[in-house]
């Protein structure tokens, strides 16, 4: 969007997709408009909308999973990885896009960070927010991170992910 009327263009690409809503371009521009306004839970609605259509396009998925982790959806982000690395775009699953995840799961998981615009939040108290999570659902996830990395290090063998997974585990 070379005029950066993001406002417009979200309403733009949301009446294409009202019009017809297997178009895979409008759903991923209406994201990257959601993006730029700072409304990420939206964005990675449409990016899952887009990946619907086509589960395949790795650009996609690439932004899936960056909004996934902005919003601190853990489980969302190592998904999209999974994909790619299922249908081999390895170059995309590098040792910078492995350190946010684990970034993202200390966040969520051990820092017990939301972000301040998850429709979780709505309607909750200021002790409910900050009441720290089970401990057996940090353990799940833990558990979850591990298989994840096992997952990658099948893939992908480089010095990089193997100090990256040593320095969280």
């Amino acid at each position: 969007m070379k005029i950066e009327d993001w406002k417009g263009g979200a309403f733009a690409f949301g009446s294409v997709i009202s019009i017809d809503d297997r178009k895979v371009e409008a759903w991923a521009n209406l994201a990257n408009c959601y993006t730029a306004q700072k409304r990420y839970f939206d964005a990675v609605n449409c990016s899952e909308q887009a990946l619907k259509c086509n589960a395949r396009n790795w650009k996609i998925w690439n932004n899936f999973i960056l909004f996934s982790m902005e919003t601190l959806q853990f489980y969302k982000a190592v998904r999209g990885i999974k994909t790619l690395l299922r249908h081999d775009q390895l170059e995309s699953v590098n040792p910078t896009l492995l350190l946010k995840v684990s970034d993202c799961f200390i966040k969520r998981y051990v820092q017990n960070e939301r972000h301040q615009a998850d429709p979780d939040l709505v309607g909750m108290s200021d002790q409910e927010k900050n009441e720290p999570l089970a401990d057996e659902e940090v353990i799940r996830n833990k558990r979850y991170l591990y298989k994840f990395y096992d997952d990658v290090t099948e893939k992908i063998n480089h010095h990089k992910v193997w100090r990256l997974i040593c320095r969280v585990k």
